[in-house]
């Protein structure tokens, strides 16, 4: 090289040999018996004032970076023991798994006679279009609970005949991890022994625990209000309903339902 610049160069190119050889972009092998390499051109230009340095293998440089970029971050989140989405074994393991079938039948037993699976059947059911493997085991230590607890039932007649129609709500604020809504939880006893009950999550997004406890209490209300009438139109001699809150916030606000910043939901 003749310019003054020559030594920048030099430099340039080294540096271009040292990525590729970091990133193990090619991987060096011998040279077969009767193959002729391709031979490989290094051209500078000088061009308005502005020097460029272009490679014959730039462009096969620039469709290599993806995959060694996607490499070195994949080998960063592993290190700081992130998961990886499913793989394309595990797509095809959990296609011979009947996930939606053993999510249903739980579902079934929960609507009948279980109200303690209502908040595991409900996290489990949120990922039937594309589950992984590990709802699967989540769907399995389900069913070994219930494999260990075959005996316990709900018993009628046993309860205290005077408590009438009694219900609890209660929810959480931002349970959901993947789109940050709320749970919606309440179960209504009669006589002492549970008759309905539901675990599942809020259509809108709330800003507060306010907003998630007036959602939850408002549909336990919905609820109330219903086997109230029910239960009227079967002439039961009951005390009147009475359903319970844990939050402070939500019930003041019930007993007030004035406009208020916590309550942008409504």
């Amino acid at each position: 090289m003749e310019s003054k610049d020559s030594k920048k160069w030099l430099s340039s190119m080294d540096d271009e040999m040292a990525s590729l050889r970091k990133n193990q972009t090619w991987e060096l092998v011998p040279l077969p018996e009767g193959v002729k390499p391709v031979d490989c051109k290094w051209l500078f230009k000088i061009k308005d004032g502005i020097q460029r340095m272009n490679h014959l293998k730039v462009l096969v440089w620039l469709k290599q970076s993806p995959r060694q970029w996607y490499k070195r971050f994949d080998a960063f989140m592993v290190s700081h023991e992130f998961m990886r989405n499913h793989t394309d074994e595990e797509v095809e393991y959990m296609k011979s798994v009947p996930y939606s079938s053993v999510v249903g039948s739980l579902m079934y037993a929960m609507v009948c006679t279980r109200p303690d699976l209502a908040f595991a059947v409900s996290v489990v059911s949120r990922f039937m279009s594309n589950p992984g493997k590990a709802h699967w085991e989540a769907v399995k230590w389900i069913m070994r609970y219930l494999k260990g607890s075959s005996s316990v039932c709900l018993v009628y007649g046993n309860g205290d005949v005077s408590s009438g129609l009694v219900g609890f709500t209660d929810s959480d604020h931002g349970g959901d991890l993947m789109k940050r809504r709320s749970l919606t939880c309440y179960i209504f006893t009669l006589f002492g022994c549970a008759i309905s009950w539901r675990a599942s999550l809020q259509p809108t997004v709330v800003l507060s625990t306010t907003e998630a406890e007036y959602m939850s209490l408002t549909e336990g209300v919905k609820e109330g209000m219903w086997l109230n009438g029910f239960l009227a139109a079967w002439v039961l001699n009951l005390s009147k309903p009475v359903i319970y809150c844990d939050s402070q916030s939500a019930l003041c606000l019930a007993k007030n339902p004035v406009y208020h910043e916590r309550d942008k939901t409504y």
